[in-house]
Parts: structure tokens; sequence; C-alpha cells
């Protein structure tokens, strides 16, 4: 990403999950870019330090939602893989934000009584698409990221990583580095509001106002 703050954010917001994870982030970080930028190894990176059982990773929007979930249950990490361009996400813009801010997240067995577990789940959403969920004006959930392009699918330079990511010491190590990084002052509720978001927000406004906003824009 161009935008410096951004990676300080993710940083402290890593931090944050190993050091706090009894504490509510109520907001989810959305990058966006091509096929082959290191989005998914990034997130299972973060999975191997935390432990897969607290690792959730949806392959699309409707599992998000499905009634029975009970795989939804003591997770610290959510990956929401994919997200279509308008799609589903759209449909459910309420329930999806209703679920990033949830206190507590219903847990439906398949053939036993539903019930509820606290919600400290921490959430990325992953796509190649650039409008991928309503940003409003007043949001306070989505904290978005566009990707630098620049060595998707270079082989050579994502296997070394990949090796790297690997290693039991090199998961240590980072483990190490997140669980002592100072966050003193950080709180994940406050995230830089990037070019990528504000884009977003326009992105999102009825057509009526999308047009006037083009029309006047470089008058």
């Amino acid at each position: 990403d161009e935008e410096p703050e951004n990676f300080t954010f993710v940083e402290k917001h890593t931090a944050h999950l190993i050091q706090k994870p009894y504490e509510r982030c109520d907001m989810a970080i959305i990058m966006t870019g091509s096929q082959g930028t290191g989005k998914d190894l990034w997130c299972t990176h973060l999975s191997k330090m935390i432990g897969l059982e607290y690792f959730l990773d949806i392959s699309s929007m409707s599992l998000l939602f499905k009634d029975f979930n009970s795989n939804h249950g003591r997770k610290l990490l959510v990956k929401l893989n994919e997200i279509s361009d308008k799609g589903e996400h759209f449909d459910k813009h309420n329930q999806l934000k209703e679920k990033i801010t949830a206190t507590r997240v219903r847990i439906e067995p398949k053939g036993f009584d539903a019930y509820y577990l606290e919600n400290y789940a921490r959430y990325y959403g992953f796509s190649q698409h650039d409008n991928i969920v309503m940003v409003e004006n007043t949001d306070r959930r989505f904290m978005m990221i566009k990707t630098d392009n620049e060595k998707a699918n270079d082989q050579e330079y994502f296997s070394k990583l990949f090796k790297e990511t690997e290693d039991p010491l090199m998961i240590q190590s980072s483990f190490n580095y997140y669980s002592s990084l100072d966050i003193t002052d950080f709180n994940p509720r406050v995230f830089p509001n990037t070019n990528y978001r504000d884009d977003q927000k326009i992105q999102s406004l009825p057509y009526q106002f999308k047009f006037f906003y083009y029309l006047f824009k470089n008058q």
C-alpha cells in the first residue's frame, strides 16, 4: 500500500489481537487488489500465531449468515475471502455491520438448541474488485486498503516469504514481536481514512447524488 499510516495501523491492530484478545474491535479491515498480492498469506500467518482453532476462513458471504454455524464460535480472526463486486454483501449490508459490531454471536448447531457466545472476532475482507462494501459518509466500521500489485503472482518473491512463514522460529519471532509492541494509545476504532475509503464513500452514494458529484467535481 502507498499510504504509510495504513501499515502502522495494521501492525498495531495485529499486536492488539495478540495482547488484548479479550477486547472488541467493532471494525473490519478490507483489502482489495489483484490476485496473488499476498492477502491470503498474511491471514495464514496470523492464524498460525494465534492457533487455527481461533481462525475462521469463510469462502463466500452466504456462509457468514448460514443457519448451522457451529464452527463460528470462539474465533479471534475471521477472513471473508473473495468478496464479490456488488454482490450479496450489498444486499446484507446491515447484517454485515451488525455481525462486525455484535457483542455476542449466535451459534446454532444442527439438531441442537441455539446458544450465544461473546464475540471478540477481528474481521478481514479480501477482494479483487473495487466496489465491494457500502461505505456511508458516517461509517465507522470499514478500514479500507488497496494493495500494491507490483509483485502480484511473482512466484520467486512469494515462495521465499511462504517458506519463512512455515518456519516455527519465524512464527515464534512474530508472536514475540507483536506481543511486545507498544499499543498503549492504540484504539482499533480510530483508523486512517484512506484515499480508497473516500472513493468508496462516493461510489456508495445514491445515483442521483453521485451524478451531481461528478458533474460539479471539476468546476
